[in-house]
Formats: C-alpha cells, structure tokens, sequence
C-alpha cells in the first residue's frame, strides 16, 4: 500500500488546477494496480472542484468499483468523511445507471 500525504502533493484542496495534480499522480499508481492511501492531516476544505478534477476524473476512466477499491482515506476530519461518503454516494448513483 502507498501512502499519500495530500498536503505535500498539492498547494491547496479547492482548484481544478489542484485537483487534476492529484489525479496525475494517482492515476500512475492506479494504473499499477496500487493500493493507494490518501492522508487527509492538516487539509482544510476540499471543494467539489477538486473533487472533480481528481476523483471523478479517476472513476470516470477506471470506473467507480475499481477506483473505491483502491482508494482508502486515512486522518479524516468529521466533516471530511462526510463530504467524501456524500461525493461517492452521488458518483455511485450517476453511474450505475
């Protein structure tokens, strides 16, 4: 398993800009059939936006089973593992129909 500490990858968690450095450098370890383990420590806010650009631009490639499956989230605030469980319930349910 790879550890990523997400803070040390990108300036910030609420740009496309940002949110598509994070899905370069996971789609290298995804593409190796890596488990990958993001580290949430010390990150603030993460806008739609980056979501967007990182995750649903992964799991519109790879799709959402595969991507979930490789993806594990580690130092999740509260509010974070809300915002994520909500982001991937939706991704969930646009793409299963």
């Amino acid at each position: 398993m790879k550890t990523l500490q997400i803070n040390n990858l990108v300036d910030n968690t609420s740009t496309n800009v940002a949110g598509f450095q994070l899905y370069s450098i996971l789609e290298k370890s995804i593409h190796v059939n890596e488990i990958i383990q993001i580290d949430l420590i010390g990150s603030l806010a993460i806008s739609s936006s980056f979501f967007n650009s990182s995750f649903g631009e992964l799991i519109e490639k790879h799709g959402f089973t595969s991507v979930t499956k490789k993806l594990k989230f580690k130092n999740v605030s509260t509010d974070q593992k809300r915002l994520l469980k909500s982001y991937f319930d939706s991704y969930k349910e646009l793409t299963a129909h």
